[in-house]
């Protein structure tokens, strides 16, 4: 998945069950950097820049509900749900590497 971050947002993502609360992960397949006068195209990827963030908390979303009726048969009605587990994680620092911005 691609998002589009700048330092100090909070990004929901999929669940990362490898990482813990407080422990900084760093994300390294940057494909765009811009600033306001400069922008870097990655083919695919920028070579040396990264992006740290710290998980802040795992938890689940909303819970999702699903409702199934086929019309005019009365005894065909299902309802299921769920909850998606994701990794909440702040963007501590955007490190450019070689391209300065």
């Amino acid at each position: 998945k691609q998002y589009k971050v700048v330092e100090d947002d909070l990004l929901m993502l999929d669940y990362m069950g490898e990482a813990n609360v407080g422990q900084e992960v760093v994300f390294d397949n940057i494909m765009l950097l811009a600033s306001e006068n400069h922008t870097v195209i990655g083919k695919p990827f920028i070579p040396g820049t990264k992006v740290c963030a710290v998980v802040e908390e795992q938890t689940q979303t909303r819970k999702i509900r699903v409702f199934k009726k086929r019309r005019r048969k009365a005894s065909s009605k299902r309802t299921k749900g769920h909850r998606s587990m994701v990794t909440l994680v702040r963007i501590t620092e955007i490190n450019h590497g070689q391209h300065a911005t």
